[in-house]
């Protein structure tokens, strides 16, 4: 499906490509007029049956769209830690605490999968660079839809 917006690019997050993800799903946010709902936590007021107020469902609405475009980015091997976020700005805070790094810390870490990237005697060369590409590329999550 064609994303309206033009912002059916995001990748999937897979652990190695956070700063051209985080970059891509803050501006599919902010072009889908959610990233107010991601950056900041709300208290949701509940009435007597557990159910968000009326006057709040709008955002909380938002919120949870928010949260489920995000979830549905992450690849789901690193999906773990996320699982019992409630509310897109816990998600997007847990993501970025993993993930965001120094420059430094991240050459350092890039160094180390070098080095330890190794084809398998029962692979044939096609076979390990198209594994590698596809852990490079990530897949893009949003343009499936």
């Amino acid at each position: 499906m064609t994303d309206p917006a033009g912002a059916s690019a995001v990748p999937e997050l897979n652990g190695t490509n956070w700063r051209q993800w985080f970059l891509r799903m803050e501006n599919y946010l902010r072009i889908h007029n959610l990233w107010d709902v991601t950056v900041s936590e709300v208290k949701y007021e509940k009435d007597e049956a557990g159910e968000v107020e009326l006057n709040e469902r709008l955002n909380y609405g938002k919120m949870q769209k928010a949260r489920c475009l995000i979830i549905n980015c992450v690849n789901s091997e690193y999906s773990g830690h996320i699982t019992r976020c409630n509310t897109a700005h816990q998600v997007w805070t847990v993501l970025k605490d993993l993930y965001q790094q120094t420059g430094q810390q991240r050459e350092s870490e890039l160094r180390q999968k070098l080095t330890k990237a190794r084809k398998h005697h029962d692979q044939s060369i096609d076979q390990y660079m198209q594994y590698s590409g596809s852990n490079r590329q990530g897949n893009n999550c949003l343009s499936c839809h």
